[in-house]
């Protein structure tokens, strides 16, 4: 599943993409025939909270997402109910948060001067972005993304 972020959700494309999925961001500045043309022509799912472009979207036979919800555990509690994506919190599987780019692990002893001595000497396991060179680690924030990806299981298992 390959995503298409509307430009109102930049938070939720660094979620999506920590996850593991393929998901661009629309720049604030690219028109809408642009915005349709690269999400038909790669096959992306668009999801947005515009209703004007959500039905420009479904007119034009491209598949969309429309979300009203506040909050990232609010949102990807949506898409779980509307598409039934799978959140994995795997770094293995993860892409950079950043620019979408795959990551790759890396080893130790080869980013060493790309971290603070801190990081370097607490974590083991390092992955590096392909695309942009932005190192990885599972530090504190996994805590959060996992709590997260928790409570978003909770809301479904409890509307079931």
């Amino acid at each position: 599943m390959k995503f298409y972020v509307d430009a109102m959700f930049g938070n939720l494309s660094r979620f999506l993409r920590v996850l593991g999925y393929d998901c661009l961001l629309r720049p604030n500045t690219q028109n809408t025939s642009d915005f349709f043309y690269k999400a038909k022509e790669e096959n992306r799912i668009i999801i947005t909270r515009s209703r004007v472009l959500y039905y420009q979207a479904c007119k034009r036979e491209i598949s969309s997402i429309f979300i009203n919800k506040e909050g990232i555990v609010n949102i990807l509690c949506d898409l779980r109910r509307k598409i039934k994506i799978k959140l994995i919190c795997d770094p293995n599987n993860s892409r950079c948060s950043e620019c979408n780019g795959l990551l790759v692990k890396i080893e130790k002893k080869l980013i060493r001067n790309e971290v603070n001595n801190g990081t370097f000497e607490h974590f083991e396991e390092f992955w590096k972005c392909k695309s942009c060179g932005k190192i990885y680690w599972e530090g504190s924030h996994w805590i959060d993304i996992r709590r997260k990806v928790k409570e978003v299981e909770e809301c479904v298992k409890n509307e079931n």
